[in-house]
């Protein structure tokens, strides 16, 4: 376990941030890797995907390829330019996507937009909750 308080001095001190998780949904871990301004090196799976944009915001490896993956990560260690390059796209996308006003206001928008559909469409009980007739 890693205190929230210093999670980002553990980003930051890495040449290098390697995540494989091919199952993850949508967790904090790449976005945290983002808003650290160090280069990435992630797998096309899930979600993934959708966040790190490959050869823009990171390095994209297929699933299950550990050469494909090492490749990356000696790729991106050998060529610091890249990795800058990465890293800061990666940020800048981090501030612009995953920051909290912005996702505050984004489920405010997506409150709103659902109330307001809501309010236009009738409202009908389920079948499987009306009650028989008696």
């Amino acid at each position: 376990y890693v205190p929230e308080a210093i999670l980002p001095d553990y980003y930051r001190s890495a040449d290098v941030i390697a995540f494989q998780s091919m199952y993850e949904t949508f967790g904090v871990v790449v976005p945290q890797a983002m808003a650290s301004g160090r280069p990435l090196v992630t797998v096309r799976g899930s979600a993934l995907r959708e966040i790190v944009r490959d050869g823009e915001t990171g390095l994209l490896s297929e699933p299950g390829d550990a050469s494909d993956f090492a490749a990356n990560i000696e790729r991106l260690l050998e060529d610091r330019a890249l990795g800058e390059t990465l890293a800061a796209n990666a940020l800048r996308e981090a501030r612009d996507r995953y920051s909290w006003d912005r996702i505050a206001r984004r489920y405010e928008e997506v409150l709103i937009e659902t109330a307001e559909r809501a309010r236009h469409k009738p409202h009908r009980i389920p079948a499987a909750t009306r009650s028989a007739p008696s």
